[in-house]
């Protein structure tokens, strides 16, 4: 029925110029390798030396109660030699706090000024060093925020669905277009070039370079086609032109980038590729087994459709999808061999 006693676990504490870490020694008293854990000092919102009663205090209260004494009487009662003292580290983002207890009290003070400086002097470095630095990191959270908005999406998505459209009608009248519906068309492709260029510029600028990295299998694929889109306008004339043009039809299967639905169904597919390809498997090794008795079969009767194993596994095919087998194929091995020979032999 006694009060439980806090237990205190033995760690080595590093501070160096941009964090403080927790390491565990092993048994021979060797930090090694063993860092188990850190604060950034940038994350450090207040260092403080506590009464350890008080800490269990504010451990058994949800809030931290007020103490009616000033803040120089609380500190020096605190800093007492008859009373057990903690140091308190508050971290900014989720008020998480740190619980440290040295071997006196004269120890806790140094390390809570020795944090308090190293904290200040990285904000002062930070401040000299980071004018240009911050300016750009502001300019990229920008970005980043304009760029993954719906509206922004929505206009890249619809830029590639008009893209397709064009495309497809370009090619419905091809033959028949006039020389100045071309002269439209490419200008239209210029302009579509262009803008997709922006919008993987403004990508890269936005996700560079850990978050562009984490989807760089899309980013990949996007970055060739719009760089054999701007070939293909810059060098109109250059050997093999028509097959960096062909990339531009390619626009629209970035719809399933912009679209978490239609990369649901695309993972639902590559899940079932595996599955796919054994069964693919199993009915060519069926197909073959059926053409090699055809071909013992039916080989002497026709030529055409079973005179060896690749004509004997086509046939095969066309019967699978039922191509008109049985005008082209069954018929005639009927007639040329059954009726043959009941006729001839009567």
């Amino acid at each position: 029925g006694g009060r439980q006693e806090r237990v205190w676990d033995r760690q080595w504490c590093v501070l160096t110029p941009e964090e403080l870490c927790f390491a565990r020694p092993d048994l021979s008293g060797v930090v090694a390798d063993r860092k188990i854990d850190s604060i950034s000092l940038v994350d450090i919102e207040k260092v403080k030396i506590i009464n350890e009663k008080k800490m269990n205090e504010q451990s058994r209260n949800i809030l931290y109660p007020s103490s009616p004494s000033p803040e120089k009487d609380e500190e020096e009662e605190e800093l007492s030699p008859e009373n057990n003292v903690v140091l308190e580290i508050q971290k900014v983002k989720d008020q998480r706090l740190y619980h440290l207890r040295f071997s006196d009290a004269h120890t806790t003070s140094t390390w809570q000024r020795s944090i308090e400086k190293t904290k200040e002097h990285l904000h002062q470095q930070s401040q000299l060093q980071g004018g240009s630095e911050g300016r750009v990191r502001q300019l990229r959270n920008q970005l980043k925020k304009a760029y993954d908005s719906d509206y922004f999406q929505w206009t890249v998505a619809f830029l590639i669905l008009t893209s397709f459209v064009v495309t497809c009608v370009q090619h419905e009248i091809e033959g028949a277009s006039t020389d100045s519906f071309q002269n439209q068309y490419d200008d239209v492709e210029a302009a579509f070039t262009v803008l997709f260029a922006l919008e993987l510029g403004v990508n890269v600028a936005a996700n560079w370079w850990s978050d562009f990295k984490a989807s760089w299998m899309w980013n990949l694929y996007d970055f060739i086609v719009v760089a054999g889109s701007l070939v293909a306008l810059i060098v109109p004339s250059m050997p093999g032109i028509a097959y960096m043009r062909l990339l531009r039809i390619l626009r629209v299967v970035k719809l399933i980038k912009q679209f978490s639905r239609l990369q649901t169904i695309l993972i639902s597919l590559s899940h079932a590729a595996v599955p796919v390809i054994s069964s693919f498997f199993f009915f060519i090794v069926a197909t073959c087994i059926y053409s090699l008795v055809g071909v013992r079969l039916f080989g002497g009767l026709s030529r055409e459709h079973f005179g060896n194993l690749s004509s004997a596994l086509f046939t095969m095919m066309r019967v699978c999808t039922g191509d008109n087998w049985g005008d082209s194929i069954a018929k005639p091995l009927f007639y040329n061999g059954q009726y043959h020979r009941s006729g001839s032999g009567g």
